[in-house]
Order: structure tokens, then sequence, then C-alpha cells
């Protein structure tokens, strides 16, 4: 249930890292004008903000797609209802 939450908040935060925008001579974050665009410091903050972009932001959406996908049946069929250990395994999907 918390992926569900945290998702949107990460990939805003992540896109946030990449967006400089130009202040006289300087390239600053959009979001904290405190910060250069520019250096060791924010190529760590990029490269991380890249990674999380590029594994994370697809990869939580595809995990819960693939569970999904592969117990369509059982949850068509309304069988996860009788089934204790298939929703203590899915617990996220039902909420309790």
């Amino acid at each position: 249930m918390l992926g569900y939450l945290a998702w949107p908040s990460i990939a805003r935060q992540a896109l946030e890292v990449l967006h400089c925008t130009q202040i006289g001579r300087h390239s600053v974050l959009e979001a904290n004008h405190s910060v250069f665009c520019e250096g060791p410091t924010y190529d760590l903050w990029r490269g991380l903000a890249v990674t999380v972009l590029c594994t994370l932001v697809p990869g939580f959406p595809a995990v819960v797609f693939t569970l999904l996908y592969r117990n369509q049946k059982k949850i068509a069929q309304g069988k996860h209802a009788d089934d204790p250990a298939f929703r203590d395994k899915y617990v996220f999907f039902f909420g309790e």
C-alpha cells in the first residue's frame, strides 16, 4: 500500500532534480535556486534521478501489472476471498 502512495512523489522528486533554469551565468534547479546544476554533487544527484526514472518509475507499475495478470483467474472467479494464503501474500491489493 505504501508503494501506491510513495510512487508519484518519488517520480516527481526525480524529475525535479533534472529541471534546471538559467539565471544569469549559472544554471540552477527550478525547484531550489540555491542548488547549482553543475559540479560533482549535482552529477551524483542527476545520476541517481536518472536511475530512479529508468528503474523504479516504470518498474513498480510493471510489477503490479505482472502480479495482477498472473492471478487474474483467481481474482475474476472470486477465489481470492476463500484463500487466506493468497490474501496474505497480496494484502496490498485488498487493503486489509
